[in-house]
């Protein structure tokens, strides 16, 4: 583990029929966002609805944990405050189409806000984007409430074909002054592509400790795969 430089946003994912209403989610790995199949709250904390005006005078509402109100550093009005619970069922509109228009196994079960124990109150929104490929307790709530998930990354680490905006882009690059790589490259393609969508909130820069590789010190990530263990103690 080394520590380092990243940068972590804030994303309005748009409520379904609802005009400029958002969930505000938080992560530090935006480059899994494409993955994004669905949001997790904790049921038993407050959540608050707040008014918010956009740089461009737009009013919106958005909706994010009451004790995590600090964190979004901006100027709030809470017009009214529900329990995490009452948003367990609502349908929103992922940030990134690309599986949109996409027939899969479980598709009615993606894109919902779910019940997460592990949705904590000490960073972030409150609410926790889930790409189920990539992290434990996106794959654990995955496998409880049947969430479906594609691999928007290859196995060599780069951005599939699906993700047409980003196909063949290393989304966590090794840093090498020579060639100029930076590890936040992708990332910071990924927040480019939010803000023009206008679904950016806010980034900050986090220095956090992060896994990489011991002999090339490339970063490493979560990356759900297939697998089988043989018990040889009742084989041999």
């Amino acid at each position: 583990y080394k520590d380092i430089t990243d940068i972590s946003v804030y994303v309005k994912f748009p409520i379904k029929g609802e005009k400029n209403k958002y969930l505000l989610a938080w992560t530090t790995t935006p480059w899994t966002l494409p993955g994004n199949f669905a949001l997790a709250v904790n049921k038993d904390d407050i959540y608050a609805v707040v008014e918010s005006v956009t740089a461009e005078g737009v009013k919106e509402s958005l909706i994010l944990a009451k004790d995590r109100l600090v964190s979004a550093k901006a100027d709030l009005k809470v017009v009214t405050e529900i329990k995490g619970g009452e948003l367990v069922g609502v349908e929103y509109e992922p940030p990134f189409g690309y599986f949109l228009n996409k027939d899969f196994p479980g598709k009615e079960k993606a894109w919902k806000v779910y019940s997460g124990e592990f949705v904590t109150m000490t960073d972030g929104t409150g609410i926790v984007h889930i790409a189920p490929g990539y992290g434990e307790d996106d794959m654990t709530l995955s496998k409880k409430e049947s969430i479906p998930f594609i691999h928007h990354v290859t196995t060599e680490g780069k951005f599939a074909e699906a993700v047409t905006d980003f196909k063949g882009l290393l989304v966590k690059p090794k840093d090498d002054e020579a060639t100029g790589a930076n590890h936040q490259s992708s990332d910071i393609e990924i927040i480019k592509y939010l803000a023009k969508k206008g679904l950016l909130f806010g980034k900050e820069k986090i220095i956090h400790s992060y896994p990489h590789c011991y002999r090339c010190e490339t970063p490493l990530y979560y990356y759900a795969i297939p697998a089988w263990f043989v018990k040889i103690s009742e084989s041999k």
